[in-house]
């Protein structure tokens, strides 16, 4: 099968049981996939749990894929649902989960974004401990926005509108420039 055949097509064949068509899915997206996992829970165990228990589930369930919105949607919400029922079935880290509605006054962020700030300085590990302060809505609207999915994805994956997500990826990268700002003065 093709490198540059679109996610539909490989959906559709992965369902007539092309396992082909499953590598090439997940090739295409395991980076992704646990970059987002990774952000959203520092458990590497966990991680790697939820990282397999999501692609069990692509496979499993491909034949209830609807084609109504774009695979890598569907894939991020199977992957926050299972994060979700861990730590529901764990009652742990419960309300990490509710939207932070204290936001706190926040600067104009047109200035140099976060990653190219923490790349310009070397400092990758550094941004991911910020990440990991970050209110939980903020983490994962921009943990899925920094791995490319659009505004109207992410908030479809998060049961939230457009401008909502929108605004917490503002918040976060805002708050992690002011981070990462704080600890090049330091230094």
């Amino acid at each position: 099968m093709k490198q540059n055949v679109s996610d539909e097509t490989l959906i559709t064949a992965l369902a007539t049981g092309d396992e082909q068509a499953f590598e090439q899915l997940y090739l295409r997206y395991k980076s992704q996939l646990f970059f987002f996992l990774k952000v959203r829970c520092a458990d590497p165990v966990l991680v790697n749990d939820i990282f397999q228990e999501t692609w069990e589930t692509v496979f499993r369930s491909v034949g209830r894929y609807t084609h109504r919105g774009q695979f890598r949607a569907w894939l991020y919400s199977i992957a926050r649902s299972r994060l979700i029922d861990h730590y529901r079935r764990n009652k742990r880290h419960a309300n990490q989960f509710e939207i932070d509605d204290d936001q706190s006054e926040l600067a104009d962020t047109n200035a140099i974004d976060p990653e190219t700030q923490a790349e310009l300085f070397g400092q990758t590990d550094l941004l991911l401990n910020y990440i990991e302060m970050l209110p939980e809505s903020q983490k994962e609207a921009l943990s899925l926005y920094v791995v490319g999915l659009t505004l109207t994805e992410i908030a479809e994956i998060t049961a939230t509108n457009r401008e909502t997500v929108k605004s917490r990826i503002r918040y976060a990268k805002t708050r992690l420039l002011h981070a990462m700002q704080e600890a090049t003065c330091l230094k």
